[in-house]
């Protein structure tokens, strides 16, 4: 029997309710980018399916279902109404439903209970790479005793366990897991998943929102879009059973969640991308992820907007720059006065965007010469006149040359000061923080610009060579 669903899957079964006396009805269940839908046709009015009149009525989100099908169980939780039609010609209707949550198995107890689990464990883009965790291994093994000796290759199978950390009342574990699939050749795909629990059984929600903290610091390490691949819940209401209906054991058992189906459906960050992370777990320990979640909120009006650059690649380069150089301001407000910053002031006095900029330069691991110095401070004035310029309605656009070219260093910018502000100085041991620097210059230079005292980037002249 399939243990699975996936996009476009389809399956028709009956769905029950729970209650006494109440029939079993007949609905198509199919998964769509906004997770499991049902469809259940009915007569409109009629006595007959006057249950399905009270699902479709609800608003509340508190209507949970069993789908029985041939092939699969499915327990079904938080219902909502998707659409509803009806002929009133021939008294026909049919509404469909969309799932908050969809658990690949029944659940012991009272069907209307809200959905509550001790362990959600997760598949996060880019945690393999990042972790450096696998379950298989190989060893030499000797076999045979004198001449007849002989070596082979063993392969070993077992989880290991990465760091572990408290995240308020959630605790958080990275270890491994794999699966084996059997035909002409034995394939095993091993792989790092996330796993969160809390003292007494929580809601979907409440462990996503968890996880996500650290899947947005993956975002930041790996420097782009980072998304949930999979949700398993293990709960003791979701056990295995044996044939005499004893509980063998509490596996992991597929999730569907409508908060994060669409996101599992998007494109996978590319090898060249991942390969090139800011630093290891191997780097950090585990204090230091309790305080990037204690930093978390904090840092969040600098951190969101930078993650929504990399959620949106395809987006105007202007609501780019604009989101990364918002990061920049509020990071920028969050540090501490810099020596010579008063070279951005206005009027002597007055901070400006410039001062924000130069501040998260001179943080990010920028080397402090004055060549270094005067640098930082051209680059901060370019990036707040740039900023300035798009953000007002009676200004043109800047050339999106200039504008390419100063938010993909506002974009590193961020994101060293993002780990830099919530890790501390350790993670930045193999860094090179200048890298963005003559990445900048370089481009700068290829295209025969110069960014002038006041940060207008212009062609360069024959006297400024």
């Amino acid at each position: 029997m399939a243990d699975r669903i996936t996009l476009g899957s389809t399956l028709s079964g009956l769905l029950i309710d729970g209650l006494d006396h109440t029939p079993w009805i007949a609905a198509t269940m199919t998964v769509t980018d906004r997770g499991v839908q049902v469809t259940v046709p009915h007569l409109h009015g009629d006595d007959q399916f006057q249950e399905v009149t009270r699902w479709l009525d609800r608003d509340d989100g508190d209507t949970n279902l069993l789908l029985e099908s041939i092939d699969l169980r499915i327990s079904l939780f938080g219902l909502r109404l998707s659409s509803r039609r009806t002929d009133m010609a021939r008294n026909i209707a049919e509404g469909q439903l969309l799932a908050d949550n969809a658990v690949m198995r029944p659940r012991d107890g009272d069907l209307a209970d809200p959905l509550l689990v001790e362990e959600v464990r997760s598949e996060i883009d880019g945690l393999t790479d990042w972790s450096r965790l696998h379950s298989l291994r190989s060893e030499v093994v000797s076999l045979g005793e004198g001449p007849d000796i002989r070596d082979v290759s063993a392969y070993v199978l077992e989880q290991v366990d990465g760091l572990e950390w408290t995240q308020g009342e959630a605790q958080l574990r990275i270890t491994t897991t794999w699966e084996v699939q059997h035909g002409s050749l034995t394939q095993i795909e091993d792989r790092a998943t996330l796993i969160s629990s809390f003292p007494a059984p929580r809601s979907i929600a409440d462990h996503i929102q968890e996880q996500r903290k650290f899947a947005n610091l993956l975002a930041v390490v790996f420097g782009t879009r980072i998304s949930f691949r999979r949700h398993e819940v293990r709960d003791s209401r979701f056990p295995a059973r044996s044939l005499s209906g004893r509980v063998s054991h509490l596996p992991y058992v597929d999730l569907i969640s409508s908060t994060t189906f669409r996101e599992s459906q998007t494109e996978r960050p590319s090898r060249k991308v991942l390969i090139r992370p800011l630093f290891y777990m191997g780097h950090l320990q585990p204090t230091q992820l309790q305080d990037w979640a204690a930093n978390y909120d904090g840092i969040g009006r600098a951190l969101h907007p930078y993650l929504e650059v990399l959620r949106t690649p395809s987006a105007a380069l202007e609501n780019r720059a604009i989101n990364a150089a918002m990061s920049l301001e509020a990071l920028g407000n969050r540090l501490e006065r810099v020596e010579g910053e008063e070279c951005t002031y206005r009027n002597s006095r007055r901070r400006t965007m410039a001062t924000w900029v130069l501040r998260c330069i001179l943080n990010a691991n920028h080397a402090f010469t004055p060549e270094a110095f005067n640098s930082s401070v051209l680059f901060a004035r370019a990036i707040a006149k740039n900023y300035n310029t798009i953000k007002h309605p009676g200004n043109e656009f800047p050339d999106s040359l200039h504008t390419y070219i100063l938010c993909e260093l506002s974009v590193s910018i961020v994101r060293h000061n993002i780990v830099k502000m919530a890790l501390g100085e350790a993670v930045f041991t193999n860094v090179d923080g200048d890298e963005p620097y003559r990445q900048a210059n370089m481009m700068l230079q290829n295209y025969g610009l110069v960014i002038e005292d006041d940060g207008k980037i212009s062609v360069r002249s024959q006297s400024d060579e």
